[in-house]
């Protein structure tokens, strides 16, 4: 298998008067971890009501296949490769699929990376928008729940998932 790490951001096309943000993308995690696993894809994403950065890591074939569904998909507009190459590790690995949403909380991480508080995903390279990804995953894992912010999606992927049946559970933050 060659691994291949696939980095994109496009814009937020969600219908807004369908629920809330983050409702919206637990549904889109929902079908991204089921399609990840049959797939043996790992995979992070951050969104605002703005955009999505996403990393998608794992075999080519399934990739590609995958980023294609993606591309066709109406709720991403604008879709545009950050970067495809190959990997010696999954930097992902733990997740089928993790999401955290830009909050207040996390602003600093994407000042940071993007030169100002707002989710500019288009002003990063590959490397950037994998640290920023990471960054606010491991932020959000982090730190406690807040009512306020329901930001926080994740499925663990066993990293190993050759010698152990996968398992997976999604989490919300109230």
């Amino acid at each position: 298998m060659s691994l291949v790490r696939l980095v994109y951001f496009s814009r937020n096309r969600l219908d807004a008067s369908r629920g809330a943000l983050a409702d919206r993308v637990t549904e889109i995690l929902s079908a991204s971890v089921a399609n990840n696993q049959r797939a043996d894809i790992s995979g992070g994403l951050v969104f605002s009501a703005e955009w999505f950065a996403q990393v998608l890591e794992g075999d080519r074939i399934a990739v590609v296949e995958t980023f294609a569904r993606i591309q066709r998909d109406a709720r991403h507009g604008d879709v545009s490769t950050i970067e495809c190459r190959l990997a010696d590790t999954r930097r992902f690995g733990f997740w089928w699929m993790a999401a955290a949403g830009w909050s207040p909380q996390n602003a600093a991480l994407f000042r940071q990376y993007c030169g100002s508080e707002t989710f500019t995903p288009c002003r990063l390279d590959g490397d950037a928008a994998c640290d920023l990804i990471a960054a606010v995953l491991h932020h959000q894992m982090n730190t406690p729940a807040q009512s306020t912010a329901p930001h926080w999606l994740s499925a663990w992927r066993n990293p190993d998932a050759k010698t152990a049946a996968p398992r997976s559970r999604i989490v919300t933050a109230a």
